[in-house]
């Protein structure tokens, strides 16, 4: 999975071990690149495609997360703070799109679930 994941950020991405090490990084959490796991990559070019119309990593500007959470989140019939439907449909369709691989697809689905987690956390 984890090399799915990694090929994934790299090949479609476009997102190499330089380009982290690169960022600027200023005032983000986490401040270091050695720091920062595969999720928070994947959540923050979610995070672009939603507010910028482009899957990349930049980091996001703290003005922005209410716009983005307010994009991100809606309320179920429980009440409860759940992911816009409309969110997991677009990014499942591009991540079939964008792998052929029946098992990479899958591994990269259940990491899309185990993101939504913690994002939702």
């Amino acid at each position: 999975m984890v090399e799915t994941i990694s090929s994934t950020l790299v090949d479609k991405v476009g997102l190499s071990p330089r380009h982290i090490k690169e960022m600027n990084l200023t005032d983000c959490h986490p401040s270091d690149w050695h720091e920062i796991p595969f999720s928070t990559l994947f959540l923050t070019a979610l995070a672009n495609l939603i507010l910028r119309g482009s899957f990349h990593v930049e980091p996001i500007e703290r003005d922005n997360l209410k716009q983005l959470f307010t994009r991100v989140f809606e309320k179920n019939d429980q009440d409860q703070e759940v992911i816009r439907m409309q969110i997991r449909s677009d990014l499942t369709h591009w991540l079939k799109a964008n792998e052929t691989d029946e098992q990479k697809r899958l591994d990269l689905l259940a990491f899309r679930d185990f993101c939504f987690d913690l994002f939702r956390g």
